[in-house]
C-alpha cells in the first residue's frame, strides 16, 4: 500500500515537472492575466476528475482505479505548477532588489495561509455535509462545490 501510494506522488512530482517545463517553453511569453485565468479555469475542471472516481464514472469508462488516480494526480500536480509559475515570475521581476528572500518568504507564507484556510473550510464543509471515514454519501457533493469555489 505505501509503495503504491509513493509511485502515485512520484508520478504527480513528474506531472510538476512538466507542468514547469510547459511554462518554461510554450507559455512564459503569454499575458499574465490569460494564464492565471486559464489556468484557474483548467484548475477548477481538472477537479471533476476527482468527481468522476468518486462516482465510479472511471469504470464505465474501463479505466482502473489505480491508474485512474495516477493520471489525476499528476494532472493536478502539472495545472498547479502552471498555475504558480506565472505568479512566482511576476513576484520576481517586482521585487526590489536585495530583498528576494524576504519577498520570496512573504509569498510563501500567505500561500501557507491560504492553504491551511482551504484545509479548515475543506474541513468544516465535511463536517456540514456529515462526510466521515466511513459514510461517503455526501462526498460527490463536498468535491462538487469545491469545483465550484475553484472556479469562482
Amino acid at each position: 500500500m505505501q509503495e503504491n501510494v509513493g509511485y502515485i506522488f512520484s508520478i504527480g512530482s513528474v506531472g510538476s515537472l512538466l507542468g514547469a517545463v510547459l511554462y518554461q517553453n510554450v507559455l512564459k511569453d503569454h499575458p499574465f492575466r490569460d494564464l492565471l485565468f486559464w489556468t484557474q479555469l483548467i484548475y477548477g475542471l481538472a477537479g471533476t476528475l476527482d468527481l468522476m472516481l468518486v462516482l465510479r464514472l472511471n469504470l464505465k469508462f474501463g479505466i482502473p482505479d489505480y491508474f485512474f488516480v495516477v493520471i489525476d494526480e499528476s494532472v493536478s500536480q502539472m495545472i498547479g505548477r502552471l498555475k504558480w509559475m506565472p505568479l512566482l515570475v511576476l513576484s520576481s521581476r517586482l521585487c526590489p532588489s536585495g530583498i528576494e528572500g524576504t519577498f520570496f518568504a512573504l509569498l510563501m507564507s500567505i500561500e501557507n495561509v491560504g492553504v491551511m484556510s482551504a484545509s479548515w473550510g475543506g474541513g468544516v464543509l465535511l463536517h456540514a455535509l456529515k462526510v466521515t471515514r466511513t459514510k461517503f454519501d455526501n462526498l460527490w457533493l463536498a468535491i462538487l462545490i469545491r469545483n465550484l469555489l475553484r472556479l469562482t
